[in-house]
């Protein structure tokens, strides 16, 4: 029975190692066929001869998976599955197949073939390595049967990995570039790290530097790294099968760090929906808003469903080379931004627990809020407040002098929830007092809330951190809020965050000390922004050196990813130890 085992889970490496070597080489020949446009006749000749291969190779494992999954004894889910990408390829391949037999017409073939080709690969990227995945970390397969066992850690940081290097292949292409000349990879690569993680740093302006093609690029980047990889991995394996396998659970779970029991299938599906319909109102706030400043109703649309993205998931990516100074006064931009901002900063357990607290509300109970959607929704509430007032004021001889005080509102209120961790601004950051920069620089250090799209060390963390340090100073070894004690375990984790997280913003801001020639300041405001992927600068991105731009890309993965995987490895059974040593003062302070 385990030479059995054995000898299948061999066969399963195989076939993903197999799958995905197919979907890499269908992306790339999707690549070359997408970004060498027009194309001549040899190419075209090439180009079909590679249809016809990845053809082919795709069947015959087509084969293989069918085989295997009858072996295991799959049903449901699997079967459906390859059902479904075995009718659409074939009817794909049929369609192929016949425009390239087709005799006469070039005015027939030129239109029609690259049409066809370039939906042929797509089609054979997404199946494959969709096979790829499902053979390879035993999703949607019975029991634990696997090829190899992916941490979710691992998962995390190499999804996020693949989505930026598939952002930089794509920006580097001619068709992403007004100018006909492909972008330098490494600016093409800085871009997508910072869209992919959501940070809002740029090196290239995108309204002048990008296409359409280019920017719709940067917008997918954005809409999956802030939704995540794995959240949607695991929406779409819910809506397939109905269920969510265990090592998926776990990999939710953290991620979202949801903090009541219910079923995942449908708490990711109602966060998918959740997250769908606030862009959608907001890409209609935004784009009624820009129709009446005079834009086109469709510029007006595009403005308004990029800016509604890029807000809810906390980018700060603009179609304007300005950002949004041009409109701080326009009180329905500034609100839709704002209020797009807050609901994707909270987080979503919070907008889950809000939801089952109105439910049972409306239906006579007396229910309370969590612990966590309390400690997010006070911490948020008094640090926009804090915020507010301290651009207010020290803006009040500087940004805002000659100003009158209603005019003076919306921008203190903007520029004190963007910092958290959105990076779009309506006032000139590099004008700003030192002070202004200072309050901003703690803002942007603390982001948005668990289980958000921001980053930062998240609102809970320091309420945490503030919350012992008030204990520990009225000489209580207990933490209580809201009647509610909180476990040791959490308070020693926001204090390692919290260290973990200055501890990389000074190393980063010393090595941009040994890359750049700019004043310590702006260095250290860059690399706060960087790590906490908010997006903000002091106008210092754009004139980075080269290593200075690999260390920001560097931050912002890490600044994106980094908080996931802690939470993912942090979580992981730990080895309890039998043996505890005496303990001892030591003086510290």
């Amino acid at each position: 029975m385990d030479s059995e085992r054995h000898a299948l889970t061999r066969e399963l490496r195989r076939a993903a190692n197999s799958f995905g070597l197919l979907g890499v080489l269908a992306l790339l020949a999707l690549v070359l066929d997408v970004g060498a446009r027009p194309l001549s006749d040899r190419q075209m000749a090439l180009l079909r001869v590679a249809d016809l291969l990845l053809t082919v190779y795709y069947l015959h494992l087509a084969v293989v998976a069918g085989r295997l999954c009858r072996s295991l004894g799959v049903r449901s889910a699997v079967q459906r599955l390859e059902r479904g990408l075995g009718g659409g390829f074939a009817l794909v391949s049929v369609l192929a197949v016949a425009a390239w037999a087709l005799p006469g017409s070039d005015q027939l073939h030129s239109p029609l073939i690259p049409a066809i080709s370039i939906l042929l690969k797509w089609f054979v990227v997404l199946s494959a390595l969709r096979l790829a995945f499902v053979f390879r970390t035993g999703y949607l397969l019975p029991g634990s049967l696997h090829a190899t066992p992916l941490s979710p850690p691992a998962l995390v940081a190499g999804t996020f990995a693949l989505v930026i290097a598939s952002g930089t292949v794509f920006l580097c292409l001619p068709l992403a570039s007004p100018h006909e000349v492909a972008h330098h990879p490494l600016d093409a690569l800085f871009t997508a790290t910072s869209a992919t993680c959501v940070t809002g740093l740029i090196v290239l302006d995108t309204p002048n530097d990008f296409t359409l093609f280019g920017q719709i690029v940067i917008l997918t980047l954005i809409h999956v790294g802030g939704l995540g990889i794995m959240t949607l991995s695991a929406f779409f394996g819910a809506i397939a099968s109905g269920r969510l396998s265990l090592s998926h659970r776990l990999v939710v779970h953290d991620t979202l760090v949801l903090t009541h029991h219910r079923d995942l299938g449908r708490t990711v599906r109602d966060i998918v929906t959740f997250v769908l319909a606030t862009e959608a109102t907001g890409a209609a706030v935004l784009t009624l808003a820009w129709s009446a400043t005079g834009l086109s109703p469709g510029y007006a649309a595009w403005q308004g469903v990029f800016h509604s993205i890029s807000a809810f998931n906390n980018a700060g990516f603009s179609l304007f080379s300005d950002n949004l100074v041009g409109f701080a006064q326009n009180p329905w931009i500034n609100a839709a931004i704002c209020a797009l901002i807050v609901t994707g900063g909270i987080g979503f357990p919070v907008v889950v627990d809000l939801q089952r607290f109105l439910t049972e509300r409306r239906a006579g109970r007396r229910p309370r809020l969590q612990l966590h959607s309390l400690m997010v929704l006070v911490t948020t509430g008094t640090l926009i407040a804090v915020g507010f007032m301290a651009v207010l004021l020290l803006e009040s001889r500087q940004s805002f002098a000659g100003m009158a005080l209603s005019d003076r509102l919306w921008p203190s209120l903007f520029q004190s929830i963007t910092p958290r961790t959105a990076g779009f601004n309506t006032l000139p950051i590099e004008k700003l007092t030192l002070a202004t920069q200072m309050v901003l620089i703690l803002l942007m250090f603390v982001g948005a809330s668990p289980g958000s799209t921001g980053g930062g060390i998240k609102t809970t963390t320091l309420c945490v951190v503030v919350s012992q340090t008030l204990a520990m100073l009225r000489g209580s070894s207990r933490v209580q809020l809201w009647r509610r004690a909180i476990p040791e375990t959490v308070r020693h984790r926001a204090f390692a965050v919290t260290i973990l997280y200055a501890t990389g913003v000074m190393l980063v801001t010393f090595l941009l000390c040994l890359t750049e020639r700019r004043a310590l300041h702006e260095l250290l405001f860059e690399t706060v922004s960087a790590f906490g992927t908010v997006g903000l600068s002091v106008a210092l991105t754009p004139h980075l050196s080269a290593a200075g731009r690999v260390i920001i890309s560097l931050a912002m993965y890490v600044g994106r990813v980094g908080p996931l995987t802690l939470a993912l490895s942090i979580r992981q059974r730990v080895r309890e130890r039998l043996l505890s040593y005496p303990e001892e003062e030591v003086m510290v302070g």
